[in-house]
């Protein structure tokens, strides 16, 4: 250990060599740490905000229309059920309301709910300020809004907004208006009764309609005080929402309903379940974290490459003394011992380094959407990936070190040929078909990786870069196919051009838009949540009155008879087409015989892409029983010009009534999804780049003896310069011609599969012309990179080289 010491103190030339590798380390370490660390982060942000917020486990709605501050009156004898542990009354407010922009949005296309106490939003299902502060109780001027509703109608601090409650005759006779139609953008409003607020916070909400994704149609909610339900009472008509914190969580929730509804007696009430929700918001989270996850793992490869290459690099430099330590008695393993003693340095200090680095960075997680349900934000510590990813970079310095130390302390610093195999060959054959003497010195210089001081890392700047273009290609595969699906809304189940949101006179106002001729086809129908031999889903029914309105069918077909169903794709059940399944709505079930499989859109309550089912209206009806299966969805497809007839329906039912198509949450991760693909093929790529260019610079530093013996036979500066770029072009090559085809395999592959757990249609897609242009732009690349390195081996002095060699 001595002796280990002594080679430590006085070869002091190597600190500055390895605490360069250490910074480095710590720089792209603590990045790839963060990253990882970001995607837990993201990950499980939205459950520590239902568990911070005192999420309710269920929901319970009544159908009667009542005047503010008028709850149901079997709410109260609700709440004192066994199984309940806290409760909270809000009311939905039966009005619209005009944004400071003039946009007028009605109670169909966001929520606009009244705090009846100081229970709902403090004590249960608390809110998480995102900026400003919550509305004053006492005041009735002030209001919250999700941030959902902020984006969406570009609302922000200090607004001002109108409500405007809707007259409630036209809704309580049950009578359509003549035409059948129903104009979200011209209510019947109750002139006198507008009042305006004042927007005083931005909020995030655990509520089962405030936190994407959203339904469509759906743009947000806003909360108003209960103040304001007090000063306003006499204007306002209300559906009363009783939200309720179960002692068991989901475990009370089947026998909580069942003594809900002896509560209730005769009287007809809605449930729902928060977590039904939670899911699809938490299963749209985890794509972007996975996505996360994986660019922190193609930069840890990335990292791995380069600190693997530094390491034998530095080690290969400090055995330039082994011979002379050798003869003053160094032992093999005491040179062996002090290399390994200088890696666990430079480890340990890049990683505590990377600790720091991965800290200062956590701000900036959690990504997407999920950064407004962050119920901690700011500087995070995460111990298990924090602390144990340094760990391991300090082992993986470690790891990287064995072998180059071990061969570098018996091999001393003796030998500087190069091993005669495929370069020589393939250089030799260039040479026969009368290519450039540059470019057969350049091939062999890039097909042979020497030994001793003049070795180069050839085999790990080949696999870098075919990496590079693996990822590159499949990246450019798979977005080209996620791009060829969201811009074909079929392949994500929209079957028809629109949806139009009308009420309860759905039936009439299919019949008729049906004579017109932009009309294809359309149908009204209804959507309702059952139980499918198990598992839930949203079934949707729908009666045509023109043409026909199928779903998407990937197998089987579509129900022509009662008694049949069709499933989506990620419907749970083990039945198989033409066997029959269960389907039940309470107590009331029926067996459907499995016709088809198919892709289930995000419309209604059906808020996961390929969950949910399609049965015959009737069916329904006997399900839910004639008051509970009413139209309340129209289904429209298209006849000529979309953009015409989109804008004619518009003009019927009003922009607030129509939606068009939608792409799917699931799909697109909470943000731009499709980017991410691009993004992690860039990343590995630049990793690519640099080991390349580290492979290069490497090459003419260590082969100087091997360019001047070329400088001393004839080669000129500019032949020294192009044959570097041969040598360049030769690994990018082979690194493109066996990437390119693996990654167009991979990325067909990756989509395939993405695709079906998504619930899409499989379409995949090879974008021909830029995987085409793949291969020159990895030769550009590759010139590019050999640029500054061959002026340097242009400028080699043979005369000097030789003298020191």
């Amino acid at each position: 250990m001595r002796t280990v010491a002594y080679l430590l103190r006085t070869q002091r030339s190597w600190v500055r060599s390895w605490l360069s590798l250490a910074l480095l380390l710590a720089v792209v370490g603590g990045a790839v740490l963060a990253v990882g660390a970001g995607a837990r982060r993201t990950d499980t942000a939205y459950p520590r905000f239902l568990a911070a917020s005192n999420t309710s486990d269920v929901f319970v709605g009544g159908n009667d229309i009542l005047p503010a501050g008028t709850p149901e009156p079997y709410f109260a004898g609700m709440e004192r059920l066994p199984q309940v542990e806290q409760a909270g009354i809000a009311y939905f407010l039966v009005a619209g309301l005009s944004t400071p922009s003039g946009r007028v949005v009605t109670m169909d296309t966001f929520s606009p709910i009244g705090l009846a106490d100081a229970r709902f939003g403090r004590t249960i299902d608390t809110f998480n300020v995102l900026s400003g502060r919550m509305p004053d109780p006492a005041r009735a001027g002030e209001v919250a809004v999700t941030f959902p509703f902020a984006d969406n109608l570009g609302v922000r601090l200090g607004d001002r907004l109108t409500l405007r409650p809707l007259r409630l005759d036209a809704f309580t006779t049950g009578q359509p208006p003549a035409d059948g139609l129903i104009n979200r953008d011209r209510l019947p409003y109750a002139h006198g009764a507008e009042r305006t607020v004042v927007v005083t916070g931005i909020i995030a909400a655990p509520t089962a309609t405030d936190f994407p994704p959203l339904q469509p149609l759906q743009t947000g909610s806003v909360f108003f005080t209960p103040a304001f339900l007090a000063a306003n009472a006499s204007h306002l008509a209300v559906f009363p929402d009783l939200a309720l914190k179960l002692r068991h969580g989901q475990a009370d929730v089947a026998a909580f309903e069942r003594a809900a509804e002896q509560v209730a007696s005769q009287q007809q009430v809605n449930f729902l379940t928060p977590g039904q929700h939670a899911a699809v918001v938490q299963d749209s989270i985890h794509l972007q974290a996975l996505g996360l996850g994986l660019l922190g793992g193609l930069a840890a490869l990335v990292l791995l490459l380069v600190i693997g290459q530094g390491v034998a690099r530095r080690i290969a430099l400090d055995a330039g003394d082994h011979v002379a330590l050798r003869a003053l008695g160094a032992t093999r393993p005491q040179l062996f011992a002090a290399a390994m003693a200088r890696a666990a340095v430079a480890g340990l200090a890049g990683a505590a380094g990377a600790m720091v680095v991965a800290v200062a960075l956590s701000p900036l997680a959690p990504l997407g959407v999920a950064r407004n349900a962050e119920p901690r934000p700011g500087l995070d510590l995460d111990v298990a990936v924090v602390v144990g990813g340094a760990a391991a970079l300090a082992a993986l310095v470690a790891l990287l070190a064995l072998v180059p130390a071990w061969q570098a302390a018996r091999a001393g610093a003796g030998g500087d040929g190069s091993r005669v195999g495929a370069g020589a060959r393939l250089g030799d054959l260039l040479a026969r078909a009368a290519f450039p003497v540059s470019a057969v010195a350049g091939v062999r210089l890039a097909m042979e990786r020497g030994r001793g001081r003049a070795a180069v890392p050839v085999g790990s700047a080949v696999v870098a870069c075919a990496l590079g273009a693996v990822t590159v290609a499949g990246a450019l595969s798979f977005s080209a196919s996620l791009g060829n699906v969201l811009d074909s809304p079929r392949l994500y189940g929209w079957n028809w051009d629109a949806v139009v949101g009308n009420s309860i006179f759905a039936d009439n106002a299919a019949r008729a838009i049906a004579a017109r001729s932009w009309v294809a086809a359309d149908a009204a129908g209804t959507a309702a949540d059952v139980g499918v031999d198990g598992d839930r889903a949203t079934a949707m029914a729908m009666v045509s009155y023109k043409g026909t309105v199928d779903p998407v069918v990937v197998s089987g077909r579509a129900p022509r008879s009662t008694g049949e169903i069709l499933l989506g794709t990620q419907t749970d059940t083990a039945a198989r087409l033409g066997q029959a399944v269960t389907v039940h709505v309470g107590s009331t079930s029926l067996r459907l015989r499995l016709v088809g499989r198919g892709v289930l859109p995000v419309v209604s309550d059906n808020l996961r892409l390929g969950v949910g089912a399609w049965v015959r209206f009737g069916d329904l009806q006997r399900l839910l029983g004639p008051q509970g299966a009413r139209n309340d969805t129209i289904l429209v497809r298209f006849a000529g010009d979309h953009g015409a007839a989109a804008a004619e329906l518009r003009g019927l039912f009003g922009v607030n009534g129509v939606a068009l198509p939608q792409r799917p949450s699931g799909l697109l991760g909470f943000g731009d999804f499709s980017a991410l693909p691009l993004v992690l093929g860039g990343v590995l790529a630049a990793g690519a780049i640099a080991t390349l260019a580290h492979a290069v610079t490497t090459s003419v530093q260590r082969r100087r003896r091997d360019l001047a013996i070329l400088k001393t036979l004839g080669f000129v500066r500019g032949q020294v310069a192009a044959a570097v770029a041969w040598q360049t072009t030769a690994i990018a090559a082979a690194a493109a011609i066996v990437g390119v085809p693996l990654g167009v395999a991979a990325g067909r592959w990756a989509w395939s599969l993405y695709a079906s757990q998504q619930g899409a249609v499989s379409d995949p897609v090879v974008p021909v012309w830029s995987t085409l242009l793949l291969l020159p732009a990895a030769l550009l690349l590759a010139n590019l990179v050999a640029a500054i390195p061959g002026r340097y081996a242009a400028r080699t002095s043979p005369a000097l080289v030789l003298r020191t060699e």
